[in-house]
């Protein structure tokens, strides 16, 4: 499937799970899609994400919360 995100929006790291495909974007949101192109999910995020890894059904975001520097947090969610 193929599809247009709003005109301000890019992507900014793609995962790949069991049965869907996960976007961040630079609006910081995780838009979550299953293979046939149907968007299951709209998650807001806290900061930007730096990246993001999927294994079976679940997704994992790092962002780094804190503008000024410092240790990345981690944004788990369990897609089913």
């Amino acid at each position: 499937f193929s599809l247009l995100l709003p005109e301000a929006e890019s992507v900014t790291a793609l995962a790949v799970g069991a049965r869907w495909a996960a976007a961040c974007t630079s609006s910081q949101l995780v838009r979550l899609w299953t293979y046939g192109g149907v968007q299951e999910a709209l998650l807001a995020l806290p900061a930007p994400a730096a990246a993001c890894a999927a294994h079976e059904e679940s997704l994992v975001v790092a962002y780094q919360p804190s503008p000024a520097g410092g240790p990345f947090a981690l944004f788990w969610y369990d897609v089913e």
